[in-house]
């Protein structure tokens, strides 16, 4: 079992197939450029393409991460530069399908990250049922070719624009969002020119012109893996994505409701609860966002995501090729719901320095679950297979929101045993196991609902279903006693011991 991580957005994923990441993944930061000083965006988890059309107005936009992540309308993109901190290079496979990127074996820059997500064309802001945003590529300018695609879950590609022999228009149909991977022949200074034309709800339809400017960069590697980056340029940037995501989650509830969720984005991942470690689930789907006890939710995986298992011996651990799965894909789908896995809690960014373990402990269900990653050139990358032996464990870097393909074999209930943990920045380690509900076909996704493990002690926080107390000396000690209690008196201690560790979680 592979434990790379790498991190999607919509429909492209960058980690697989990366030979060599050339940068790390950012959120926007100032560049001089010429007599001014122009923004530069990264790529990673932005809108390239954001278009919206209210009442006879109508715009084109850029939005990085965080103005994604909190609705705002973003720049025009004459006012910003694409790319600069963060590009991967891979080769060119041999599959043909990926021939419209050179010949096997060339080098393609592709502006995203291996841990971040990809970059997206928004029309959300578009009224449905009035045709779709028609996006053409007018003019390139740049040193090589450009490229901009998408990836099936199964990793098959389909190319949206080019300036080779690749369309030079597409169609994007209103209310979707649609991951892009946009790739380049090199490095270098580019600029691309787009005509946007939006329908309005008078019937109307407006052309916008939005010309890009996209630098992709070709540094060395000050190490194996390690960016040429200096260290307080990286510290200032993860400090200013922390309290940007302060900022984000300040109307984050807590919601005991229960809830099935068979469309829209959630993410699973630890925050800190009155204190205590807990794994939990955030739904962006509420207004406001809420985080969701496991036990009061279950992911509904409807027929709309059944997909056939693709020829080749990389798929083979999806079952035999032909075969009808369930897969809920990287990609964010209007009519499928899209989870992903975050340690973007204000209170874990702050608090955890390092990576965030994810273990895979057990599955219960009627067919294989497996997790996985679709790279940038239709490879996948495995993270978690229920056919090979548990426990399986995933680090998850500091900060991260991600992705991925989950895949069931077969219709029915399945139950994920799934733990979270961590070591704070004052060496105390967390963590927190619970299980995740999933129904897959068509069964009643109510009777997936799961109830709390009786022999799970976390269930006993009084933190609206948190838990996961750090195993401190204190807490040892206070077992350890009740412990040498239970030979003396029996069962009847066993309260006692409850007792003891909810004095000792609120005291932490």
């Amino acid at each position: 079992m592979r434990t790379a991580i790498g991190t999607v957005g919509s429909i492209a994923v960058l980690a697989a197939f990366v030979l060599t990441t050339v940068g790390p993944s950012t959120g926007p930061v100032a560049r001089t450029v010429g007599p001014g000083t122009t923004a530069e965006v990264s790529t990673a988890g932005a809108d390239l393409l954001a278009v919206t059309a209210d009442r006879g107005s109508v715009s084109v936009r850029v939005r990085d991460r965080a103005e994604v992540r909190t609705g705002a309308p973003g720049r025009d993109p004459a006012d910003v530069i694409i790319g600069g901190a963060t590009a991967t290079v891979g080769q060119v496979p041999a599959d043909p399908a990926f021939g419209f990127l050179g010949r096997p074996g060339e080098r393609v820059w592709a502006l995203a990250s291996a841990t971040a997500p990809a970059p997206a064309l928004d029309t959300n802001g578009v009224p449905t049922g009035h045709g779709p945003v028609i996006v053409e590529l007018t003019d390139v300018r740049g040193p090589a070719e450009f490229h901009a695609y998408t990836l099936s879950g199964a990793g098959v590609p389909r190319v949206l624009l080019g300036s080779s022999d690749a369309p030079r228009r597409m169609e994007l149909a209103a209310g979707t969002r649609t991951g892009t991977i946009w790739a380049f022949g090199a490095p270098g200074d580019y600029r691309l020119t787009l005509a946007v034309t939006v329908p309005t709800a008078s019937g109307d339809r407006v052309t916008l012109p939005a010309t890009y400017r996209v630098l992709v960069p070709d540094r060395s590697l000050a190490g194996p893996g390690l960016p040429a980056v200096p260290a307080g340029s990286l510290r200032g940037v993860q400090q200013q994505q922390a309290q940007q995501q302060q900022q984000a989650q300040q109307q984050v509830q807590q919601n005991g409701d229960r809830k099935v969720f068979s469309s829209g984005h959630v993410d699973m991942g630890p925050q800190f609860v009155k204190g205590a470690w807990t794994v939990q689930l955030r739904d962006d789907s509420a207004s406001p966002p809420a985080w969701r006890s496991l036990a009061d939710s279950v992911l509904h995986v409807v027929d709309a995501a059944k997909i056939t298992v693709p020829a080749g011996p990389q798929y083979a651990f999806l079952g035999e090729a032909g075969a009808q799965i369930w897969l809920l894909p990287q990609a964010q789908q209007s009519d499928i719901v899209w989870p992903g896995w975050n340690t973007q809690d204000p209170a874990v960014v702050s608090g955890v320095p390092g990576n965030v373990t994810w273990t895979l402990r057990q599955v219960d269900g009627p067919g294989k679950f497996a997790l996985f990653l679709t790279g940038s050139f239709g490879e996948p990358q495995v993270l978690f297979d229920s056919a090979k032996p548990l426990p399986q464990q995933l680090p998850i870097p500091p900060n991260t929101h991600a992705h991925g393909n989950w895949a069931f074999t077969a219709q029915g209930v399945y139950r994920l045993r799934v733990e979270m943990s961590a070591t704070t920045g004052s060496g105390q380690q967390v963590a927190d196991t619970r299980t995740l509900n999933v129904a897959v076909g068509p069964v009643d996704p109510n009777s997936a609902f799961g109830e709390p493990d009786p022999d799970d002690d976390n269930n006993d926080n009084d933190a609206g279903g948190g838990g996961g107390l750090a195993l401190t000396g204190g807490n040892i000690a206070v077992i350890a006693a009740a412990g040498v209690g239970l030979l003396v008196v029996g069962a009847g201690l066993v309260v006692l011991v409850r007792w003891h560790r909810r004095r000792a979680g609120r005291a932490t």
